[in-house]
């Protein structure tokens, strides 16, 4: 099925992923505004349970939807290499801009009341932003970080916090924030 909307066309594709478009924080479920446009309309494949969720108590927030228009995407950002990808990553760019919010539910991590979020090529810094200001006035502390991947996605991929003062990190991609966790006794 072929999917549009006033500023692209797009085929579905498959729903099996609710960590990329579902963030739990506390009591509240947020749907977040994924960058790719055939996931635009992922979060139908969710919305049963989620209303479930609401009518048991928690709370429900949609993120403003991004619209994906050709302006979210720089046009001609390089598909060739490694390297080229991994010198841009290195310089803050990646094939999403900052024209609008957008971000996946994967690139946060949650340690207690810290949360962490890597910009990447479907999260920008823009949609950090819409969460820190939405989640910091209820007492959480959003915390940029970044690592030594060409082409970051989804930071579980990256850096998994396993439990109190334990991180399972991948050796390949050095988080450049390492000191960060080690001053604060993380």
């Amino acid at each position: 099925e072929v999917y549009k909307t006033p500023w692209f066309e797009s085929p579905g594709l498959y729903a099996s992923m609710p960590r990329d478009i579902l963030l739990v924080v506390g009591d509240e479920i947020i749907e977040c505004p994924m960058a790719w446009r055939t996931r635009f309309f992922e979060y139908r494949a969710y919305r049963s349970l989620i209303k479930e969720y609401f009518r048991e108590g928690a709370n429900w927030t949609t993120a403003p939807k991004p619209t994906m228009a050709d302006e979210l995407y720089d046009q001609e950002y390089p598909m060739r290499s490694v390297e080229d990808r991994r010198k841009l990553a290195e310089e803050g760019k990646f094939v999403t801009t900052e024209f609008e919010p957008c971000f996946d539910a994967a690139d946060f991590m949650r340690a207690g009341r810290d949360i962490f979020a890597q910009r990447s090529q479907v999260t920008n810094f823009m949609g950090i932003e819409w969460m820190r200001r939405h989640l910091e006035p209820k007492g959480y502390k959003v915390h940029t970080i970044s690592f030594d991947d060409p082409n970051p996605m989804h930071i579980d991929g990256t850096f998994c916090i396993i439990g109190p003062g334990l991180v399972l990190s991948n050796p390949d991609r050095p988080c450049h924030q390492i000191d960060m966790f080690r001053t604060a006794g993380w």
